[in-house]
């Protein structure tokens, strides 16, 4: 066993400067998460719990941050979120098993020796994504996945993600923005027909890329960077020189977002991340709203239900926006009232 811990220990060491970088980020904008060390030790530890097993020289594994960890859009009390890839663990047949296994070893008096103090651990499902939630005395909480397919498209969306924030700085704080907004408008409610986060993060990359001219995002995908196990930290201009300068505030692009999507025919076209454009749908087609994803072609729009209500909201709510801002041009233009406001 010693030689292959020696190499579990090299791999680990090679993969986890992203999630000890991620750590870095969220402790300095946060600061209620725990040291970066603490965490890099912490993840060394679950993956040394989860390598403990007779299958472990057969196993691949590796442990990537995924979701809000990666992409830049996590708000305060935002929990890290980890997923070990382990493609070979076909032993357990499926993730929830695995998972609970993970919890068992996680909690093994000897893991408690070598300095993994848990406070609490537990499993949970997400739609259909079994996630193992762990708590540590030192108060950060970590959201842990597992997944045994041989490609994981979860970890390079968010990556691209990522890049996506990396490139423009208006592109986190509008996600969030709209992210609330619709949370409070019940637009963003899978459970009841609206669209999941995901989507709604696509619906303003898409935007940004096809909703304003001169656009603010590009293609990244095209420049070949996020074709494989996204390991760039910056997107390179040079690949996109082409692009002009958009200086549009957040109020101007959250307005020019309600009003692109309120008239955006859902019924005759469709999102096209991988291309960033809007194609042609299908006559056969039976989603509502259709989102063709970046990388692994599936719909995050598919919980989508009624079109037609989520477009009104972004209608009602983009007049009134411009109606607000209207009756400020009138007041301010107004001499009587110009010296009421002074």
């Amino acid at each position: 066993l010693l030689p292959a811990l020696h190499e579990f220990r090299r791999q680990f060491k090679a993969i986890a400067g992203d999630a000890y970088d991620c750590a870095k980020f969220q402790a300095r904008l946060f600061g209620n998460i725990g040291s970066a060390s603490a965490f890099l030790q912490q993840s060394y530890l679950i993956l040394l719990a989860c390598a403990r097993s007779r299958h472990f020289q057969r196993w691949k594994f590796k442990l990537f941050p995924s979701g809000s960890t990666v992409t830049g859009l996590a708000s305060k009390g935002s929990d890290l979120d980890l997923t070990i890839w382990m493609p070979n663990a076909l032993f357990f047949g499926q993730e929830p098993k695995h998972l609970c296994s993970a919890s068992s070893r996680l909690q093994h008096p000897q893991n408690s020796a070598e300095g993994l103090f848990l406070k609490r651990s537990g499993l949970y499902q997400v739609l259909q994504v079994p996630v193992l939630r762990i708590r540590w005395k030192n108060g950060l909480e970590v959201d842990l996945c597992c997944c045994t397919d041989v490609y994981v498209s979860g970890i390079q969306n968010s990556y691209l993600i990522r890049g996506f924030s990396l490139w423009d700085s208006r592109f986190a704080p509008l996600c969030m923005f709209v992210k609330e907004w619709s949370f409070r408008n019940d637009v963003k409610n899978p459970k009841r027909g609206g669209f999941n986060s995901y989507a709604i993060v696509l619906l303003v990359a898409h935007f940004l890329q096809c909703g304003v001219s001169p656009p603010i995002l590009p293609n990244l995908q095209k420049s070949g960077e996020y074709g494989g196990w996204a390991t760039v930290s910056q997107p390179s201009v040079a690949n996109f020189c082409w692009l002009e300068k958009n200086t549009m505030s957040l109020a101007e692009l959250f307005i020019l977002f309600l009003d692109y999507y309120s008239i955006f025919n859902f019924g005759t076209h469709y999102i096209c991340m991988r291309d960033a454009a809007a194609r042609r749908r299908l006559v056969n087609d039976v989603f509502s709203a259709f989102i063709r994803d970046p990388v692994d072609d599936h719909n995050p729009g598919r919980t989508v239900r009624d079109i037609e209500y989520l477009q009104n909201r972004f209608r009602w709510v983009a007049f009134e926006c411009l109606a607000y801002i209207l009756v400020l041009i009138m007041d301010n233009g107004c001499p009587a009232r110009r010296g009421q406001i002074n």
